[in-house]
């Protein structure tokens, strides 16, 4: 599979306000949210000055009980000590071919804060102590190929890059499950997939859609669909009836059948993949205050409750 290039994809960033509605779509206008970074932020060309020294990659640093002995120099002139049969090991390419001539320093074409993502993720450590962005870790990302990298081999649940990628996935959704899925990342894209059950996906824009993964476009409309799918079967089954008293007998009680019918109809109008517990209370809510029998109060109560239970069990990371 080829990865998009420098591709610039319309990602809306956005904030949600009470009332407001929740769903996301997409802008036709690229918003600078990128697959890869702009090299163009880059100096016109390479030198090994160096401004600084990698707090984590210093002359001290060890690895198996070896010293560094190589240098990399970022294009931004910051110093990191690694070691080169560390990163061989670690790449298919020489990394780039860079290290393919034993060269003491070498020129990385990359600013400091991906170069140090990537060794991060080549010596196992986790970055967080740095808090990059979310936008910072896919650009790194997004590099692996580049330099020889699977990024299955360093992006899994028991490695340090998978846990500092999903804490701060939350704030961009949409671009960890993109980049995801141009590398395969599927348990990523399953985490990822839970935050987007709000997309609009039929507002999506051809350049959108030509940088997923079509499997894994097909599987988050799948999950879309399939919850949409169990919301309804929930709300085909209407409250239970209670045992007729002579202020509410059965006839009576069919308002509550009709009544719920109205509502759910009401409610699936309009139905989203991403419904929550509080909508589903809200909902019914009018309905309960307008009821004047206690005993369909309870049981359109407890109806409600057992909705709430299921759809809150749903499972809902299905890429």
């Amino acid at each position: 599979m080829s990865f998009p290039n420098c591709s610039t994809i319309g990602i809306r960033r956005y904030k949600v306000f009470p009332g407001q509605d929740t769903r996301l779509s997409f802008s036709e206008t690229p918003i600078s949210s990128k697959l890869t970074r702009m090299d163009h932020s880059l100096p016109d060309q390479p030198s090994d000055y160096v401004s600084s020294v990698s707090t984590k990659f210093g002359p001290g640093f060890e690895f198996r009980g070896v010293t560094s002995d190589v240098q990399l120099v970022s294009w931004d002139s910051v110093l990191f000590h690694v070691h080169r049969d560390r990163l061989l090991e670690a790449s298919f390419n020489g990394f780039d071919g860079l290290l393919c001539v034993p060269e003491p320093r070498v020129v990385v074409p990359e600013t400091s804060n991906l170069l140090n993502i990537i060794l991060h993720a080549i010596y196992d450590i986790s970055c967080s102590p740095f808090q990059p962005s979310i936008d910072t870790l896919m650009d790194a990302v997004c590099l692996f190929p580049k330099y020889g990298l699977r990024a299955k081999d360093y992006i899994s649940p028991s490695l340090p890059l998978f846990n500092d990628i999903r804490y701060r996935m939350p704030l961009s959704p949409l671009l960890t499950f993109v980049v995801s899925s141009n590398h395969g990342l599927e348990d990523l894209a399953v985490l990822a997939s839970a935050h987007l059950l709000a997309l609009d996906i039929s507002t999506m824009s051809d350049n959108m859609v030509e940088t997923i993964n079509p499997v894994y476009l097909k599987r988050l409309f799948d999950l879309q669909t399939s919850r949409v799918n169990a919301f309804k079967r929930l709300l085909s089954v209407p409250p239970e009836s209670h045992p007729a008293t002579p202020e509410c007998d059965f006839i009576a009680q069919k308002s509550l059948t009709r009544s719920w019918a109205f509502y759910t109809a009401y409610m699936l109008w309009d139905v989203r993949a991403d419904m929550t517990a509080g909508m589903i209370e809200r909902t019914f809510e009018t309905l309960d205050s307008d009821l004047l029998c206690s005993l369909c109060k309870n049981c359109l109560r407890k109806r409600v409750k057992s909705i709430v239970i299921e759809w809150s069990e749903l499972k809902v990371g299905g890429s």
